[in-house]
C-alpha cells in the first residue's frame, strides 16, 4: 500500500541510492521525511503513530496519506490491490478426513470478518476479507481497510508469482536497468537466466 507525505515544497520523491536499497534504509528515510512516497504494508502503520518518530512534536501520521497503487496506461485502471499468498496458512490435502475438516474449520474461523478485524487492530496484519474495522482503529488503518474493501481487482505480489530465484535477482536486474547497464530485453534475460540456473 503506498503512503505519501504531504510536501510544502518540491523535494525528491526518494533518496540517492534508493534502487536496491534494503528495507532499513527505505524505512529510515521515510521516517526522517527524506522521501515523499513509500510502499509498505498495513503492519507498518503503527510506526506512523510512534512518538519516537515524531519531528518537532508532530507525528508522522499527521502528514501521511494513503494512495492506491500506480497503474500503467492501458492497464486495468485504478482501484487494484497487491496481495500475497499466506503460504504459512496453506495446508495440503489430508489423508485423514477429521484432519481435513479441522483445517477447513480453522481457516473459516481465522478469516471470519470479526477475527480479521481483531487481528488487524492488534497486529496490523490484514487478510483479503471484507470487514468493518473496530471503532478504535487508527484513521490510516481505516483508510487502508476502505481501499481493500473496495478493490476492483488484485495483483499477486511478485514474490508469490515467480520462483525464489527471480525474487533474489530482481533488485540487481532492476538496478542494472535503471542505471542503463542493460536495456529492457537485458533486464528480462537477466531474470530468466537466474531462473534457469536455479
Amino acid at each position: 500500500m503506498p503512503y505519501s507525505q504531504r510536501r510544502k515544497n518540491c523535494e525528491p520523491y526518494t533518496f540517492e541510492g534508493a534502487v536496491s536499497a534494503g528495507a532499513a534504509d527505505v524505512n529510515g528515510h521515510f521516517i526522517k521525511r527524506d522521501t515523499a512516497i513509500y510502499l509498505n504494508g498495513p503492519w507498518w502503520i503503527a510506526n506512523f503513530y510512534k512518538e519516537d518518530n515524531a519531528v518537532d512534536g508532530k507525528l508522522l501520521a499527521d502528514s501521511v496519506e494513503v494512495a492506491t497503487n500506480p497503474v500503467f496506461e492501458g492497464g486495468l485502471g485504478e482501484g487494484g490491490l497487491v496481495t500475497t499468498v499466506q503460504g504459512f496458512l496453506a495446508a495440503g490435502k489430508q489423508d485423514d478426513p477429521a484432519k481435513e475438516a479441522a483445517v477447513v474449520k480453522f481457516l473459516q474461523y481465522l478469516t471470519d470478518p470479526v477475527h480479521v478485524s481483531e487481528l488487524a487492530l492488534s497486529s496490523g496484519a490484514m487478510f483479503f476479507v471484507k470487514y468493518t474495522p473496530a471503532e478504535e482503529t487508527r484513521p490510516i488503518s481505516q483508510k487502508v481497510t476502505e481501499v481493500a474493501n473496495n478493490a476492483a481487482f488484485t495483483v499477486l505480489h511478485v514474490n508469490g508469482a515467480f520462483p525464489t530465484a527471480f525474487s533474489t535477482e530482481f533488485p540487481s536486474a532492476l538496478a542494472a536497468l535503471i542505471n542503463g547497464d542493460v536495456d529492457a530485453q537485458g533486464f528480462v534475460d537477466q531474470l530468466q537466466e537466474a531462473i534457469d540456473m536455479a
